[in-house]
């Protein structure tokens, strides 16, 4: 009798330890991914592809047939088959660069991940990404405006780089510095021995290392 109560026991608790199990890796997958953003965006970037691609190819498809078949009705509607072919090609384009958009915030995001002294630079992202600084720069601007992101911050002045706000247990404080504005007294975390822009105010903040 209690080697059955037991068995249910085990039965009942597995289940419940690997749902945790699958919790925390999902957290530490998409640590510094904002999921709802990233759903939200892959779902409009799938949709605006779907009705753009359809519909773009009917019309596509409707204009070859103006030039090949002998129907006057065709050759008529040309210019309006044309037109529509060039709009929907519009939500087309912009669900393809959403859709390049969003792999990019995964890419960012697993550098992120890996990252080992709280700050990442320009420099490194460039290096591990095979992109340009100026290219990353941009990229990063426009994926912490739409809100793809969390736990981290974009550090605009000074030395550009991504400060990692939850760094790992055991690092945290390594590779950055917590500077207090002297304009409105508010505290920054900037890299160790950069200068910066105070994020509450914009006035111009430094590290100094003496």
């Amino acid at each position: 009798m209690k080697r059955k109560v037991s068995d249910i026991k085990n039965k009942i608790e597995m289940p419940i330890i690997r749902e945790n199990a699958m919790s925390k890796k999902n957290d530490t997958k998409n640590r510094y991914l904002s999921s709802g953003t990233v759903i939200a965006q892959g779902v409009y970037s799938k949709l605006m592809i779907l009705v753009g691609g359809i519909n773009t190819g009917l019309f596509a498809i409707a204009v070859v047939m103006s030039f090949t078949m002998k129907d006057e009705e065709l050759k008529e509607g040309m210019p309006v088959y044309v037109s529509l072919m060039l709009l929907f090609a519009i939500p087309l384009i912009l669900g393809i660069r959403k859709g390049r958009l969003t792999d990019a915030a995964r890419r960012y995001e697993t550098i992120f991940a890996s990252d080992r002294d709280g700050v990442v630079t320009l420099e490194e992202l460039a290096t591990q990404t095979g992109k340009n600084g100026k290219k990353v720069f941009a990229e990063l601007e426009k994926l912490f405006r739409k809100g793809y992101f969390r736990g981290c911050t974009l550090q605009r002045g000074g030395e550009p780089c991504v400060i990692i706000k939850d760094a790992m247990e055991g690092e945290s404080g390594v590779g950055f510095a917590s500077v207090t504005c002297r304009n409105c007294g508010a505290v920054t975390r900037i890299r160790a021995g950069s200068r910066g822009k105070c994020n509450f105010c914009g006035a111009p903040i430094a590290d100094s290392v003496e």
